[in-house]
C-alpha cells in the first residue's frame, strides 16, 4: 500500500494531515483492483476507483466469433461463476436464433447453475474470514469448496472453465453416478458449514468487524442498481430467478433468501450480507438434490440433451433482429444483449450487463466516512467480481 501527503490544514488549535493512498492492484484480498483513498488519520474522506488491470474487451472479441466459439469468452466474465454467466449469452442466442431447449436441459442446465452458486458462495465466504484472520474459516470454506466442485466436475466434466452450456443444449449428459456422489459430498460440505457457522458466523471477533459496518439501506441499493445477495441483504425481495421463473426455477417453487432483522444485526450491513450468502449455500443444496430426482424420473427416450443435431451448433447462423437474456448469478443480475444486423455466422454487437460496476459503486459510497480497516470487510461482503468489472 503506498502513500503520499497531500497537505495539512489546522482546525480548532490542532494540525491535521490529509494523506492519499493506494489499495492494490496487487492486494492479495483485494483481486487486480486499485483503489485510491484520500484518509484523514486512518478515517476515509473520498475514495476512487481505478479499474482496467484485467481488462480483456469480452464485448468485441464476440463480435467476431460464431455463437459456440464465444462460450470460452462468456465464461470469462466471472471464471468462478461460469456457468450462469454463460446461461445468459446461451439464452440470449437461442431467442435470436429460434431454438427451444427440451425441458430435461432446463433441469440440468438449473442444476448445474445451482452448483456453481455454492462453489462461488463457500470461495467468497473464506476470503471473508480470511481477510478477518479467520483462517481456520478460511480453510473450512475452501474445502467445502473443493467438494462442491468434484460434484460440479462430475457433471460437467470441468472445474472452472466447463463449456457444458451451449446454444441449443448442453455438451454431455448426466452421468448415471451423479446422484450418489452428490449426496457423498454434499454430506461432507454439510459437516464444514458447521463448522464455518461456529468459528466465523458465531465468532465475537468477526461480528464486531461486520455487524454495523457498511449499511447499506433498501433505498439506497435500489438507486445504485446492486442486485443479487448484497441487494437481499438489505431486505429487498429480488432475484431474477423468481422474477423471470427461467429454467427449472418456477417448477420447483423457488423462494429467495432475503435478510431479516436479526438479534445482533442490522439489515443492509456486512454481517447480514455474509449471513444471506450462507443461507443461499445451504437453498442452492436443497434444490440441488430436487432437481437430481427430478432428472433421474425422465425416461431414457426423453433425456435429449440437443435440440439441434450436432454439427449445426457449430454453424449457427444469425437472422436480423436483437434479443435479450438475463440469470441471475451469484453476484446478481447479468444480462447479455445481442444485435444481428444481416444474416450470418456472427453477431453485430453484444452488451454485457453485469453486477460488479454497481456493486463497486455501492462500495465506493459505504467505504467514506468508515476507518482504513473496514474497506476489506465492506469489500468482501459486496462480493465484487474483478474479471466482472473490467471484462
Amino acid at each position: 500500500m503506498g502513500m503520499m501527503e497531500l497537505g495539512s490544514r489546522e482546525k480548532d488549535g490542532k494540525v491535521y494531515y490529509d494523506f492519499m493512498l493506494n489499495r492494490g492492484p496487487q492486494h492479495p484480498g483485494y483481486g487486480p483492483v486499485r483503489l485510491i483513498v484520500k484518509v484523514n488519520g486512518d478515517y476515509i474522506e473520498d475514495a476512487r476507483l481505478d479499474p482496467g488491470y484485467v481488462h480483456r474487451g469480452l464485448e468485441k472479441l464476440m463480435e467476431y466469433r460464431t455463437a459456440l466459439q464465444n462460450i470460452p469468452l462468456a465464461e470469462r466474465a466471472c471464471f468462478i461463476d461460469s456457468i450462469n454467466s454463460t446461461r445468459a449469452y446461451v439464452m440470449a442466442v437461442e431467442k435470436l436464433v429460434g431454438i427451444e431447449v427440451p425441458e430435461y436441459v432446463e433441469v440440468l442446465r438449473t442444476l448445474a447453475g445451482e452448483l456453481n452458486r455454492i462453489v462461488s458462495h463457500l470461495t467468497r465466504l473464506g476470503m471473508a474470514g480470511g481477510a478477518m484472520s479467520q483462517h481456520t474459516a478460511f480453510m473450512r470454506s475452501i474445502k467445502a469448496r473443493e467438494r462442491a466442485l468434484i460434484a460440479l466436475e462430475a457433471l460437467t466434466g470441468g472445474r472452472y472453465g466447463t463449456e457444458f452450456i451451449i446454444p441449443g443444449g448442453l455438451t454431455n449428459d448426466m452421468p448415471q453416478d451423479l446422484p450418489d456422489i452428490i449426496e457423498r459430498e454434499f454430506k461432507k460440505i454439510e459437516e464444514r458449514l458447521k463448522d464455518v457457522e461456529t468459528v466465523l458466523l458465531k465468532n465475537r471477533i468477526f461480528q464486531s468487524r461486520l455487524i454495523g459496518v457498511g449499511i447499506l439501506k433498501p433505498e439506497e441499493a435500489i438507486e445504485l442498481g446492486v442486485t443479487g445477495p448484497s441487494l437481499r441483504g438489505s431486505g429487498v425481495r429480488y432475484d431474477v430467478r423468481e422474477a423471470d421463473g427461467y429454467g427449472y426455477y418456477k417448477e420447483i417453487d423457488f423462494e429467495p433468501v432475503v435478510a431479516e432483522k436479526g438479534d445482533i444485526y442490522e439489515i443492509g450491513d456486512c454481517y447480514a450480507r455474509v449471513r444471506v450468502r450462507y443461507q443461499e449455500i445451504r437453498r442452492s443444496m436443497e434444490m440441488v438434490r430436487k432437481l437430481v430426482k427430478i432428472a433421474q424420473s425422465f425416461p431414457k427416450n426423453e433425456r435429449k440433451i440437443l435440440a439441434i443435431p450436432k454439427p449445426r451448433v457449430a454453424t449457427l447462423t444469425f437472422e436480423p433482429g436483437e434479443a435479450y437474456a438475463r440469470t441471475e448469478r451469484a453476484r446478481g443480475e447479468m444480462l447479455y444483449y445481442i444485435v444481428a444486423k444481416k444474416k450470418g455466422p456472427y453477431p453485430y454487437r453484444v452488451k454485457i450487463k453485469s453486477p460488479s460496476p454497481t456493486l463497486m459503486q455501492a462500495f465506493l459510497k459505504l467505504i467514506k466516512g468508515v476507518r482504513i480497516a473496514d474497506i476489506p470487510a465492506i469489500h468482501l461482503s459486496l462480493d465484487e467480481c474483478p474479471g466482472d468489472l473490467d471484462r
